[in-house]
C-alpha cells in the first residue's frame, strides 16, 4: 500500500477542519463555550458563519468575565454590550476590570433581569450614582464585589448608600466592599446584615464582621 502523499494529508486536514463547521449548532456551541468571552468575540465569532451563529447562543453568555489591559477601554465596553445582547436576558454573572462605566452598568441593568453576580475591579469610570442605579434595577443580585473603584468605594460610599444596596438586593449573600473606608460598621448597620453569609468590609473604622 502506497504511503499517503503530502497532498492526501492536506486534504484530510482540510476535511477535518470542515467537519467542525458541520457539527450541530448545540454541539459547536458547547465547544466554543469552553473559551472565555473575549476569545469568543474576537476569535471564534470570526472563523466562519456557522461559528458566528454558534457564538450567539444565549446560554454561552450567562457568565461574562472581561479582563484584558491590552485592549482599549472603549472597545471593551463595546464588546461587553455585544455579550449582554447575546445573552438575551440570561446574563447572571458579570465581571470587569478597568473598562466598566456608568453607562455600561445601565446597559447591563436594563437587559439583565436575572443578574446575580457583579464583580468590578479598578473601574474608575463607575460612580456611586451609576452603581446605585444598577442595584436598584437588579433585585436578584446575590453577590457584589468592588475593589479599587475609587468613585464608588474609598472616599464616597456611606452607611446610607450601603443601606440602599441592602434594601435593593434582598437576596444578597456575598458582599465585598473592603475599600469603602467611609463606612462606619456600627450596631445599626450590622443589624441589617442578617441574610448575608460572606462579607468583607473595611477594618479601619467601627466594628468588624
Amino acid at each position: 500500500m502506497d504511503a499517503p502523499t503530502v497532498g492526501d494529508m492536506s486534504a484530510t486536514v482540510v476535511a477535518a477542519a470542515r467537519d467542525w463547521s458541520e457539527l450541530p449548532l448545540a454541539a459547536l456551541a458547547s465547544v466554543i463555550g469552553k473559551l472565555g468571552a473575549l476569545d469568543i468575540l474576537m476569535v471564534a465569532s470570526l472563523v466562519c458563519h456557522t461559528w458566528l451563529e454558534a457564538a450567539k447562543v444565549p446560554e454561552l453568555w450567562r457568565s461574562v468575565l472581561m479582563v484584558n489591559p491590552k485592549i482599549n477601554l472603549d472597545a471593551l465596553c463595546a464588546m461587553a454590550k455585544v455579550a449582554v445582547d447575546r445573552s438575551a436576558g440570561q446574563l447572571k454573572y458579570f465581571a470587569g476590570e478597568q473598562f466598566v462605566t456608568d453607562e455600561l452598568l445601565k446597559y447591563i441593568a436594563d437587559r439583565s433581569p436575572a443578574l446575580k453576580v457583579v464583580l468590578l475591579v479598578s473601574c474608575e469610570r463607575v460612580s456611586n450614582d451609576g452603581f446605585s442605579k444598577l442595584v436598584a434595577k437588579c433585585p436578584q443580585l446575590e453577590e457584589l464585589a468592588l475593589a479599587f473603584c475609587e468613585n464608588v468605594c474609598g472616599r464616597d460610599c456611606t452607611n446610607d448608600e450601603l443601606a440602599f444596596v441592602l434594601d435593593s438586593c434582598p437576596h444578597l449573600k456575598d458582599l465585598n466592599l473592603r475599600d469603602c473606608f467611609q463606612l462606619v460598621v456600627d450596631h445599626v448597620l450590622r443589624a441589617r446584615f442578617g441574610g448575608i453569609k460572606s462579607m468583607t468590609l473595611p477594618r479601619a473604622r467601627g466594628l468588624n464582621p
